[in-house]
Protein backbone atom coordinates (compact mmCIF):
# COMPACT_ATOMS: atom_id res chain seq x y z
CA UNK A 1 0.00 0.00 0.00
CA UNK A 2 1.69 3.39 -1.17
CA UNK A 3 0.73 6.93 0.28
CA UNK A 4 1.41 10.04 -1.11
CA UNK A 5 0.86 13.43 0.02
CA UNK A 6 -1.34 15.49 -2.20
CA UNK A 7 -2.19 18.38 -0.72
CA UNK A 8 -0.29 20.15 2.79
CA UNK A 9 1.17 23.19 4.22
CA UNK A 10 4.73 22.17 3.04
CA UNK A 11 5.77 21.19 -0.41
CA UNK A 12 8.48 18.95 -0.76
CA UNK A 13 8.22 19.09 -4.89
CA UNK A 14 9.10 22.43 -6.61
CA UNK A 15 6.03 22.09 -9.33
CA UNK A 16 3.23 21.75 -6.19
CA UNK A 17 1.37 23.98 -4.53
CA UNK A 18 1.33 24.21 -0.88
CA UNK A 19 -2.05 25.22 0.90
CA UNK A 20 -3.54 25.14 4.58
CA UNK A 21 -5.19 21.45 4.27
CA UNK A 22 -4.71 18.34 3.67
CA UNK A 23 -4.98 15.38 1.19
CA UNK A 24 -3.65 12.23 0.81
CA UNK A 25 -3.99 9.46 -1.58
CA UNK A 26 -3.82 5.67 -0.89
CA UNK A 27 -3.41 3.19 -3.61
CA UNK A 28 -4.07 -0.67 -2.55
CA UNK A 29 -4.49 -2.08 -6.34
CA UNK A 30 -8.27 -2.36 -6.22
CA UNK A 31 -8.84 0.34 -4.20
CA UNK A 32 -7.55 3.42 -4.01
CA UNK A 33 -8.50 6.09 -1.32
CA UNK A 34 -8.34 10.01 -1.53
CA UNK A 35 -8.14 11.14 2.49
CA UNK A 36 -9.65 14.81 2.63
CA UNK A 37 -9.72 16.81 -0.14
CA UNK A 38 -7.73 19.94 0.86
CA UNK A 39 -9.00 23.33 -0.51
CA UNK A 40 -7.97 24.08 -4.25
CA UNK A 41 -4.76 22.38 -5.60
CA UNK A 42 -5.92 19.68 -5.00
CA UNK A 43 -6.16 18.47 -8.95
CA UNK A 44 -3.18 20.21 -9.99
CA UNK A 45 -0.84 18.46 -7.59
CA UNK A 46 -2.27 15.32 -8.48
CA UNK A 47 -1.65 16.04 -12.21
CA UNK A 48 2.25 16.98 -11.49
CA UNK A 49 2.67 14.08 -9.34
CA UNK A 50 0.99 11.75 -11.92
CA UNK A 51 -1.68 10.20 -9.50
CA UNK A 52 -5.07 9.70 -11.11
CA UNK A 53 -7.70 10.90 -9.20
CA UNK A 54 -9.98 8.41 -11.56
CA UNK A 55 -8.72 5.30 -10.01
CA UNK A 56 -10.20 6.81 -6.69
CA UNK A 57 -12.50 4.48 -5.07
CA UNK A 58 -13.18 6.03 -1.97
CA UNK A 59 -13.15 9.25 -0.32
CA UNK A 60 -12.81 9.23 2.94
CA UNK A 61 -13.35 12.63 5.14
CA UNK A 62 -11.43 13.15 8.10
CA UNK A 63 -14.29 15.51 9.27
CA UNK A 64 -16.30 18.61 7.88
CA UNK A 65 -13.62 21.49 8.59
CA UNK A 66 -13.39 23.81 4.82
CA UNK A 67 -9.79 23.01 4.59
CA UNK A 68 -10.26 19.15 4.31
CA UNK A 69 -13.15 19.44 2.26
CA UNK A 70 -13.40 22.56 -0.43
CA UNK A 71 -11.64 20.22 -2.72
CA UNK A 72 -15.18 17.83 -3.18
CA UNK A 73 -16.72 21.11 -5.52
CA UNK A 74 -13.13 20.83 -7.95
CA UNK A 75 -13.47 17.07 -7.90
CA UNK A 76 -17.26 16.88 -8.75
CA UNK A 77 -16.16 18.74 -11.78
CA UNK A 78 -13.51 16.77 -12.67
CA UNK A 79 -15.15 13.92 -12.76
CA UNK A 80 -17.97 15.32 -14.34
CA UNK A 81 -15.98 16.22 -17.07
CA UNK A 82 -14.28 13.26 -17.61
CA UNK A 83 -17.55 11.02 -17.52
CA UNK A 84 -16.40 8.74 -14.34
CA UNK A 85 -18.87 6.32 -13.37
CA UNK A 86 -19.58 5.35 -10.90
CA UNK A 87 -18.15 8.19 -8.86
CA UNK A 88 -16.22 7.69 -5.56
CA UNK A 89 -18.30 6.71 -2.55
CA UNK A 90 -17.88 9.50 -0.05
CA UNK A 91 -17.75 7.96 3.72
CA UNK A 92 -17.98 10.40 6.83
CA UNK A 93 -19.96 11.18 9.98
CA UNK A 94 -23.07 12.69 10.05
CA UNK A 95 -21.99 16.05 11.04
CA UNK A 96 -19.63 16.38 8.43
CA UNK A 97 -21.50 18.67 6.02
CA UNK A 98 -23.59 20.72 8.75
CA UNK A 99 -22.63 24.42 8.76
CA UNK A 100 -19.85 25.38 11.54
CA UNK A 101 -17.93 28.69 12.09
CA UNK A 102 -17.41 31.48 14.21
CA UNK A 103 -20.91 33.23 15.19
CA UNK A 104 -22.58 35.71 17.42
CA UNK A 105 -25.92 36.55 18.37
CA UNK A 106 -27.29 39.67 17.30
CA UNK A 107 -30.67 39.99 18.73
CA UNK A 108 -32.79 37.09 17.26
CA UNK A 109 -30.20 35.47 14.72
CA UNK A 110 -27.12 34.12 14.26
CA UNK A 111 -24.06 35.96 12.46
CA UNK A 112 -21.32 34.53 10.76
CA UNK A 113 -17.99 35.57 11.02
CA UNK A 114 -15.92 33.04 9.72
CA UNK A 115 -17.39 29.92 7.96
CA UNK A 116 -15.44 26.39 8.78
CA UNK A 117 -17.77 24.25 6.83
CA UNK A 118 -17.57 22.86 3.41
CA UNK A 119 -18.69 24.67 0.47
CA UNK A 120 -20.94 21.55 -0.39
CA UNK A 121 -23.93 20.98 1.90
CA UNK A 122 -24.83 17.52 2.82
CA UNK A 123 -27.73 17.44 0.09
CA UNK A 124 -25.32 18.85 -2.50
CA UNK A 125 -22.83 15.46 -1.92
CA UNK A 126 -25.96 13.25 -1.24
CA UNK A 127 -27.28 14.56 -5.31
CA UNK A 128 -23.77 13.48 -6.66
CA UNK A 129 -22.04 10.99 -4.85
CA UNK A 130 -23.31 7.70 -3.50
CA UNK A 131 -22.42 8.59 0.35
CA UNK A 132 -22.34 6.52 3.57
CA UNK A 133 -22.41 8.30 6.96
CA UNK A 134 -21.76 6.65 10.06
CA UNK A 135 -20.90 7.20 13.41
CA UNK A 136 -19.85 3.12 13.67
CA UNK A 137 -16.63 1.97 12.42
CA UNK A 138 -17.15 1.01 8.57
CA UNK A 139 -14.47 -1.51 7.36
CA UNK A 140 -14.06 -0.83 3.65
CA UNK A 141 -12.09 -4.46 2.96
CA UNK A 142 -10.70 -6.48 6.03
CA UNK A 143 -7.87 -3.79 5.66
CA UNK A 144 -8.77 -0.70 5.60
CA UNK A 145 -11.92 0.64 8.04
CA UNK A 146 -13.35 4.47 8.69
CA UNK A 147 -13.48 4.81 12.61
CA UNK A 148 -16.50 6.91 12.96
CA UNK A 149 -17.04 8.69 15.58
CA UNK A 150 -13.66 9.02 18.42
CA UNK A 151 -14.59 7.97 22.22
CA UNK A 152 -13.22 10.67 24.40
CA UNK A 153 -11.11 10.08 27.47
CA UNK A 154 -10.12 13.43 28.96
CA UNK A 155 -7.64 11.32 30.52
CA UNK A 156 -6.07 9.71 27.26
CA UNK A 157 -6.00 12.83 25.44
CA UNK A 158 -7.64 16.52 25.17
CA UNK A 159 -10.76 17.26 22.65
CA UNK A 160 -10.51 20.23 20.84
CA UNK A 161 -13.48 22.81 21.02
CA UNK A 162 -13.39 25.44 17.73
CA UNK A 163 -16.42 27.45 17.09
CA UNK A 164 -19.61 26.74 17.10
CA UNK A 165 -22.22 24.73 14.86
CA UNK A 166 -25.64 24.87 13.86
CA UNK A 167 -28.16 22.24 15.49
CA UNK A 168 -31.65 22.67 14.95
CA UNK A 169 -31.40 26.49 14.31
CA UNK A 170 -29.30 26.67 17.27
CA UNK A 171 -25.61 27.80 17.47
CA UNK A 172 -23.59 25.85 20.11
CA UNK A 173 -20.16 24.97 21.08
CA UNK A 174 -18.38 23.04 18.33
CA UNK A 175 -16.49 19.69 19.89
CA UNK A 176 -16.45 18.45 16.30
CA UNK A 177 -18.07 14.90 16.92
CA UNK A 178 -17.21 14.49 13.01
CA UNK A 179 -13.62 14.08 13.74
CA UNK A 180 -12.59 10.66 13.12
CA UNK A 181 -9.71 8.89 11.62
CA UNK A 182 -8.83 5.98 8.99
CA UNK A 183 -6.34 3.20 9.81
CA UNK A 184 -4.96 0.08 7.32
CA UNK A 185 -4.30 -2.82 8.75
CA UNK A 186 -1.26 -4.29 7.19
CA UNK A 187 0.76 -7.40 8.44
CA UNK A 188 3.47 -5.79 10.64
CA UNK A 189 0.45 -3.47 12.10
CA UNK A 190 -1.65 -0.45 11.62
CA UNK A 191 -1.01 2.68 10.12
CA UNK A 192 -3.36 5.44 11.44
CA UNK A 193 -4.34 8.43 9.00
CA UNK A 194 -5.34 11.70 11.04
CA UNK A 195 -7.21 15.08 9.52
CA UNK A 196 -6.60 17.28 12.79
CA UNK A 197 -7.28 15.15 15.54
CA UNK A 198 -9.35 17.53 16.93
CA UNK A 199 -10.86 14.15 19.03
CA UNK A 200 -7.19 14.58 20.72
CA UNK A 201 -4.29 12.21 18.94
CA UNK A 202 -4.12 9.55 21.50
CA UNK A 203 -7.63 9.03 21.79
CA UNK A 204 -7.29 8.13 18.10
CA UNK A 205 -4.67 5.55 18.28
CA UNK A 206 -6.28 3.99 21.47
CA UNK A 207 -9.48 3.48 19.49
CA UNK A 208 -7.75 2.15 16.33
CA UNK A 209 -6.45 -0.58 18.41
CA UNK A 210 -9.15 -1.55 19.80
CA UNK A 211 -11.05 -1.69 16.46
CA UNK A 212 -8.14 -3.37 14.89
CA UNK A 213 -7.35 -5.86 17.83
CA UNK A 214 -3.77 -5.23 17.48
CA UNK A 215 -1.64 -3.28 19.51
CA UNK A 216 1.24 -2.58 16.92
CA UNK A 217 1.23 1.11 15.66
CA UNK A 218 3.59 1.25 12.85
CA UNK A 219 3.37 4.57 11.51
CA UNK A 220 0.79 7.72 12.22
CA UNK A 221 0.06 10.05 9.30
CA UNK A 222 -1.36 13.80 8.86
CA UNK A 223 -2.66 16.55 11.53
CA UNK A 224 -2.39 16.63 15.02
CA UNK A 225 -4.00 19.84 15.92
CA UNK A 226 -0.63 20.83 18.40
CA UNK A 227 0.24 24.16 16.40
CA UNK A 228 -1.61 26.10 19.39
CA UNK A 229 -0.49 23.34 21.95
CA UNK A 230 0.53 24.10 25.21
CA UNK A 231 3.83 22.62 26.78
CA UNK A 232 1.96 20.30 28.88
CA UNK A 233 -0.19 18.85 26.26
CA UNK A 234 3.13 18.11 24.09
CA UNK A 235 4.78 16.47 26.74
CA UNK A 236 1.78 15.05 27.15
CA UNK A 237 1.49 13.43 23.18
CA UNK A 238 5.01 13.00 23.41
CA UNK A 239 5.21 11.01 26.44
CA UNK A 240 2.46 8.77 25.15
CA UNK A 241 3.80 8.11 21.49
CA UNK A 242 7.24 7.63 22.91
CA UNK A 243 5.37 4.69 24.85
CA UNK A 244 4.20 3.24 21.57
CA UNK A 245 7.93 2.58 20.38
CA UNK A 246 6.87 3.65 16.38
CA UNK A 247 8.94 3.24 13.92
CA UNK A 248 7.87 6.65 12.43
CA UNK A 249 5.89 9.36 12.67
CA UNK A 250 4.93 11.62 9.96
CA UNK A 251 3.04 14.60 11.18
CA UNK A 252 2.13 17.26 9.24
CA UNK A 253 -0.51 20.28 8.32
CA UNK A 254 -2.06 21.28 11.81
CA UNK A 255 0.79 19.86 13.87
CA UNK A 256 2.91 23.31 13.85
CA UNK A 257 6.35 23.19 15.35
CA UNK A 258 5.57 20.79 17.83
CA UNK A 259 6.25 17.63 15.25
CA UNK A 260 9.86 18.36 15.94
CA UNK A 261 9.21 16.92 19.53
CA UNK A 262 7.94 14.01 18.96
CA UNK A 263 9.50 10.91 18.80
CA UNK A 264 11.19 9.39 15.22
CA UNK A 265 8.88 12.27 13.32
CA UNK A 266 10.45 12.47 9.75
CA UNK A 267 10.34 15.28 7.49
CA UNK A 268 6.39 14.99 5.41
CA UNK A 269 4.82 17.17 2.57
CA UNK A 270 3.40 17.42 -0.87
CA UNK A 271 5.11 14.88 -3.18
CA UNK A 272 5.86 12.51 -0.09
CA UNK A 273 5.54 9.22 -0.66
CA UNK A 274 5.51 6.00 1.63
CA UNK A 275 4.99 2.10 0.96
CA UNK A 276 3.65 -0.21 3.81
CA UNK A 277 3.42 -4.18 3.72
CA UNK A 278 0.56 -5.87 3.01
Amino acid sequence: MKITVLVDNHSLSPTTRPENGLSLFLDAGDICILFDTGRRNLIENAHQLDIDLTRVTHIILSHGHHDHTSGLPHLLGFYKSRHISPFPVIICHPDAFDRRGFYFRLLFRSICLRSLNSPMTKNDVLENFPTIFSKEPIWINPQFVFLGEIPRNPQVDEECVVGTIQKNEMSIKDRILDDSALVYKSSEGIIILSGCAHSGICNIVEYAKKICADERVLDILGGFHLKYASRARLDHVKNYLSQLHLKSIHACHCTGKGRNALPNQQNIGIGTSLTYPE
